[in-house]
């Protein structure tokens, strides 16, 4: 439905957190600074937005070479990397099925860009 509705990357994205583990972590002693930082990423009254929230943000972070790395946006936001580098792998996997099942035609570059 999101590519005929022309929102396959929320989409996407929100199926992969869907069926991955949380971004978000909790190490012992730091409960109130995680809840803190979490909170920062709250968006209505919805764990599943807040998620889509906290992920969109270290996109951001990992696709601009910017003075914070992405190890650093992590840590300073109680997010776990591992976990969203799996979100973002399921992503893509969730892609290619889309592709696959011919609900969406990418261009040959995008087909590269894909496959990498």
């Amino acid at each position: 439905m999101g590519s005929i509705y022309g929102c396959l990357d929320a989409t996407l994205t929100i199926a992969a957190i869907l069926s991955s583990k949380s971004p978000f972590v909790t190490p012992l002693g730091h409960r109130k600074e995680a809840e803190s930082c979490r909170l920062s990423f709250k968006r209505a009254d919805s764990d599943l937005l807040t998620g889509w929230n906290a992920y969109s943000s270290w996109r951001r972070v990992c696709q601009r070479k910017t003075m914070m790395s992405e190890s650093e946006f992590c840590h300073r936001n109680y997010l776990s990397s591992r976990n969203l580098s799996g979100i973002e792998e399921l992503k893509q996997q969730l892609l290619v099925s889309v592709v696959e099942a011919r609900f969406l035609t990418l261009k040959e570059e995008e087909k590269k860009e894909l496959n990498r």
